[in-house]
């Protein structure tokens, strides 16, 4: 009789960028899809407390955490891109070792996070931020532009991978001008 063997599925990891000085600042991490949707309840205090740029500690990141309890998992630590958002619950040796990815439609919101940095919009219309957003648990196949960051070979084939930096969050810190000269170089040359 044959043994048969369980076929594990690949490890997937993402890149929670948390940094936007001279060097990149991110953390690789285990991710899994969520499996229920969550609804969270915003406030004008939370939108007017987001910083540009980052994906830890934006508007809708100061939401999650001011939700904790609606989680159906520990809520440690969220990172919010346009289209995605990443909720750190496991760390490991005093860093992120685990997340939960949920896929949102909130895109206009994390951009007026970044671009209007007086809060003025907000201020003018608060029930833009004091509304209920749903995280919705990813379902079926990947929607493009969500997801973890790929890994690409480096060198001559060794078999090692590097993570990349992923376009979001990036893309992120460029709209709300963090991303220095320096670092532009340091991300062409990786």
């Amino acid at each position: 009789m044959l043994k048969k063997t369980r076929r594990t599925k690949p490890r997937k990891n993402t890149i929670i960028y948390y940094g936007t000085g001279k060097v990149k600042l991110y953390w690789s991490v285990r991710v899994h899809d969520a499996k229920k949707d969550v609804t969270i309840d915003g406030t004008l205090m939370d939108a007017i407390n987001g910083t540009p740029g980052e994906t830890i500690g934006c508007h809708l990141s100061n939401c999650a955490i001011s939700n904790k309890s609606k989680f159906p998992h520990e809520c440690i630590l969220p990172a919010f891109t346009k289209g995605t958002c990443h909720i750190i619950d496991k760390v490991t040796n005093g860093k992120p070792s685990h997340a939960v990815r949920y896929i949102h439609s909130y895109g206009k919101l994390v951009d007026l996070n970044d671009t209007d940095k007086t809060r003025d919009t907000i201020l003018r219309n608060p029930r833009l931020a004091q509304t209920t957003f749903t995280l919705r648990a990813p379902r079926g196949g990947r929607k493009k532009g969500a997801g973890h960051a790929s890994t690409r070979p480096t060198g001559k084939r060794t078999g090692e991978s590097t993570a990349t930096v992923p376009r979001g969050a990036l893309a992120r810190a460029r709209k709300a001008n963090l991303v220095t000269a320096d670092l532009e170089r340091v991300l062409k040359s990786v």
